[in-house]
């Protein structure tokens, strides 16, 4: 979204300083407020090279420095989330439509490289038409879902702003229980009852001031200055997520050309820019206003800040450790990783350490709900950050095998299974597992492990890859008889019709399928079957059955019907 901008700031710029035809009106607007006063109006002093200058960012005709949005204007005109009008004025008084501030939140969070030019929003009328592909965006991210209405030329309130912001942020668990703990505003019954906890979040946060005597005014409109400066103030939001040419952090130096900023990322030094905007406490500042421990979000082009808002006095830089010990409930990987653990969630610094249970390096990835951990890190800008963690104990991670058995050894307690998946377990350990048999209604009893059948339907219940339970779903069963066709090819009706009268004169013959594993035998001496291939029609077979009917074993017990006597 950012690549562009510098570009399009000198464009604008040339664009005002042709409308502003009164050249000293253009010098009081656009030069150095520093520089400017240094030279007594004989035209802007020179500074040496790569030394910063305090500007008055302001562009247009109608606002000056002394303005109150000034410090906020500069910096989301600078950044192109809100622009001015042709004529050269930003119009400061006017109240912004749910379109236009719609538009503005998508400009500040990065959005305009994902617009779609050709894409549609039903029902948007004509005045609107130019914000159609950010609305038909926002109406596709969900955005559009969390407000309450949307009406494209109707008047932005304050409490439908409150709720665009707080919808558009990534808002989390304790935060709103931050919120809700603050004095509620005296006209909250004025607010819609479906975002009520979005007001409060956002004067939580910051992001909204109210008027004396503890009043929101839910209902007034939004102007454009106001806009303004609720956005700079939401940019600063620590967990928004990252963005090209927007850094976030703590001041930990100042020198005369360059900050250093501590990151969740890691601490980083950026020059200034020859031409740089200072906000320190929501007024125009210059460089030497900062101080290390202030708070801080700057705009970055080409690795030089542009524009810095920093607030705070300025007080010991010096990360604060902590220790934590408790129960994983959620893990969320990316460039804003983040872990919760026994009700509090961490940032998570990019270069965590992690180690299991033995010590081993793993992956931050790699952690499961569940096990219980030990964290070390810092409390930056009141967020404690993770920058190592110990697991303690993996817990409890438990797993259930669906399983059909093929043969049991119930002297020596060992199980011989065939998985879901076709993969075959031989001399499975069933040493003091209990098993139960399972009805159809899920009722459970417990039997001996030689009430097993070959054929019967299993669930193998496994804790930390020891087997702990079997429990028998179904049960398999038997058949025997003559074959009287085999079909080996075809994936869909492999199997045996099979002659289950043993009377030549008699017939009773049912087809069968063949499970995904077949163990083919015999116990005819001199007689070779090991294989579905060898079987052949006119064989007498005993045949196991899975309870879905499927052939899990052949075993030849004859060529031929042994002849009556």
């Amino acid at each position: 979204m950012f690549r562009a901008l510098q570009q399009r700031r000198l464009t604008r710029l040339a664009a005002l300083v042709a409308v502003v035809t009164v050249v000293s009106l253009a010098a009081t607007m656009i030069l150095p407020v520093a520089a400017h006063a240094q030279s007594k109006g004989r035209g802007p002093a020179l500074l040496p090279p790569g030394q910063a200058k305090k500007i008055a960012f302001v562009f247009f005709v109608d606002m000056d420095d002394s303005h109150w949005a000034a410090p906020y204007v500069g910096p989301m005109h600078r950044l192109s989330v809100i622009r001015g009008y042709p004529d050269g004025r930003f119009q400061p008084n006017k109240p912004v439509t749910q379109a236009e501030a719609l538009v503005m939140v998508l400009r500040a969070l990065g959005y305009e490289d994902d617009l779609d030019a050709r894409a549609r929003y039903r029902g948007l009328p004509a005045a609107a038409r130019w914000a159609e592909p950010y609305v038909a965006l926002a109406d596709r991210i969900g955005l559009l879902d969390d407000l309450p209405g949307f009406n494209a030329m109707k008047p932005a309130s304050r409490a439908w702003v409150a709720a665009l912001l707080v919808a558009a942020a990534d808002v989390d668990e304790d935060a709103v229980e931050e919120a809700l703990g603050l004095q509620a505003f005296r006209d909250m019954d004025d607010v819609p009852a479906e975002v009520r906890v979005m007001v409060r979040l956002a004067a939580a946060l910051g992001w909204f001031k109210g008027y004396p005597g503890n009043w929101f005014q839910p209902n007034k409109p939004v102007t454009r200055a106001e806009m303004a400066a609720l956005i700079a103030r939401f940019m600063d939001y620590d967990r928004l997520p990252a963005m090209d040419g927007v850094v976030r952090g703590t001041i930990t130096g100042v020198r005369d050309d360059r900050v250093t900023l501590r990151e969740r990322s890691g601490t980083r030094t950026y020059r200034f820019a020859r031409e740089v905007t200072v906000v320190v406490n929501e007024r125009l500042a210059a460089p030497d206003d900062l101080r290390a421990g202030m708070r801080a979000w700057a705009h970055v082009i080409d690795g030089e800040i542009v524009h810095i808002s920093a607030r705070g006095t300025g007080d010991d830089v010096t990360p604060r450790s902590f220790e934590a010990v408790g129960e994983i409930e959620r893990v969320r990987v990316g460039r804003d990783a983040q872990l919760r653990v026994s009700g509090r969630t961490y940032d998570v610094d990019d270069r965590v350490e992690v180690r299991d249970v033995n010590g081993r390096r793993m992956d931050f990835e790699d952690l499961e709900v569940g096990w219980r951990v030990r964290l070390t890190g810092e409390i930056r800008d009141d967020q404690r950050v993770v920058t190592g963690i110990r697991v303690l104990d993996e817990g409890v991670k438990e797993r259930v095998d669906r399983a059909t058995l093929y043969d049991l050894d119930a002297a020596g307690r060992e199980l011989d299974v065939v998985l879901a998946d076709g993969s075959r377990s031989s001399g499975l350990d069933a040493s003091g597992v209990p098993v139960y048999d399972v009805d159809s209604r899920g009722r459970r009893s417990r039997i001996d492990l030689a009430r097993l059948s070959p054929g019967d339907a299993l669930e193998l219940a496994y804790e930390n890859d020891r087997l702990v339970e079997i429990r028998r779903t179904g049960r398999g069963s038997e058949v025997i008889g003559v074959i009287t066709a085999v079909r080996t090819s075809g994936s869909s009706r492999r199997g045996l019709t099979i002659d289950r009268n043993l009377d030549p004169d008699e017939q009773d013959e049912v087809s069968y399928r063949f499970a995904a594993v077949v163990d083919v035998s015999d116990t005819v001496p001199g007689l070779i079957v090991r294989d579905l291939q060898d079987l052949d029609e006119g064989y007498v077979v005993r045949v196991t059955l899975n309870p879905d009917d499927r052939i899990i074993r052949v075993v030849v017990t004859a060529t031929e019907v042994p002849a009556e006597d």
